[in-house]
């Protein structure tokens, strides 16, 4: 007889770990009772993480409301000063508008002064807050527009092309100005609160205060306005003159630049007139050394004129000081353009900005 045997393997009999009895089974139940412990702690962490949540958002609510707030009231606060311009220039609409209807050219009232007074001051402090490109000046007062429109006035082509250029050019910067302001007044939500932001305005801005600037240190100033009606007459009358210095001039040729103060120190020299150096190189007057200098520049110019006629002896050093040429000179000659050179390029070098900008206006670069 056969016996077989069959044996079925209850669960747990396979595991890898064996159980080691009851003690495994209460050391299970202990980390139930943390885990559910834990639990519990999770849930009211996360309770409390929920309340700070809300909290933090009525509080974020109430910041934004007040930031908001702010925000309104600086673009009204940026925005206050164009307003106050776009009225003044309404204003001054209808007084050239009034005083058309009477069959005026022009506008000569007291009110309408004091209204462009107070506008030019208001462009000065939009100036100061939006002009990032410039210096953002806020000194520039109707004086310097009154002043353009006297020269524009007095002063013809055939006196000083230059100056009435600049004074055009006053004139026009501040009627741009205007014609923003106009357009902003159709829409004012087009003005970006951060006023160097409107391309269009601050390109006004910019050309409102180099022009006014030079108009200012020109215009105002009566030394100065002298210097340049002389200065922009001599070298107009050069370019007139000379076919070789005009094209110097319109190329911005760099001979230019030590030619016309040349020729501007031979004309002092020749009418005896020290304006310039007063103004552009006064150490002339003030150093002993430089003062010296040029007072046996001028007797030898007047040496130089005594033993030839007066006008022949310019004509000669101006044409010896336009062609560059002194190998050919005599030795009294050669000396004479040495020292006008020498002065020439001090000049430039003493005050550069300024004689630079002098430079500019004369040759009609505004």
């Amino acid at each position: 007889f056969f016996f077989f045997f069959f044996f079925q393997a209850e669960d747990g009999i396979r595991d890898v770990e064996r159980s080691r009895g009851l003690g495994d089974v209460y050391k299970r139940q202990e980390l139930y009772e943390i885990a559910y412990d834990d639990c519990d702690n999770i849930m009211e962490k996360v309770e409390k993480l929920r309340e700070q949540i809300k909290e933090f958002d009525r509080r974020w609510a109430r910041f934004e409301k007040i930031y908001v707030l702010e925000l309104i009231l600086i673009d009204k606060d940026a925005r206050r000063f164009v307003l106050q311009a776009i009225e003044l220039d309404s204003k001054m609409r209808a007084c050239e508008i009034s005083e058309s209807l009477k069959g005026s050219v022009s506008v000569n009232t007291a009110v309408y002064d004091l209204l462009r007074r107070k506008f030019v001051a208001l462009c000065g402090k939009i100036n100061a807050v939006a002009n990032s490109v410039g210096k953002g000046r806020d000194d520039l007062s109707l004086e310097i527009l009154l002043a353009a429109e006297e020269t524009c006035r007095t002063i013809t082509d055939n006196k000083s092309r230059a100056m009435r250029k600049l004074a055009g050019k006053i004139k026009e910067t501040f009627a741009s100005l205007r014609q923003v302001f106009r357009k902003y007044s159709h829409c004012i939500e087009l003005i970006d609160p951060e006023l160097s932001n409107n391309q269009d305005l601050l390109t006004a801005l910019v050309n409102f205060e180099k022009a006014w600037e030079r108009g200012k240190n020109f215009l105002i100033n009566a030394r100065a306005n002298k210097v340049l009606l002389e200065f922009s007459e001599h070298v107009e009358g050069l370019a007139e003159k000379y076919e070789a210095i005009k094209e110097k001039m319109e190329s911005m040729d760099a001979e230019i630049f030590i030619t016309i103060p040349s020729l501007a120190i031979l004309r002092s020299l020749d009418d005896n007139n020290n304006d310039m150096y007063s103004i552009y190189y006064p150490e002339v007057q003030s150093n002993p050394k430089e003062a010296k200098a040029f007072n046996e520049l001028k007797k030898m110019y007047k040496e130089m004129r005594r033993k030839g006629e007066r006008h022949k002896v310019y004509n000669e050093v101006e044409r010896a000081i336009l062609e560059n040429e002194t190998r050919k000179a005599k030795r009294e000659m050669k000396k004479l353009l040495h020292e006008i050179k020498r002065l020439a390029i001090l000049l430039q070098r003493n005050k550069p900005s300024d004689w630079n900008t002098l430079m500019e206006i004369a040759m009609g670069i505004v």
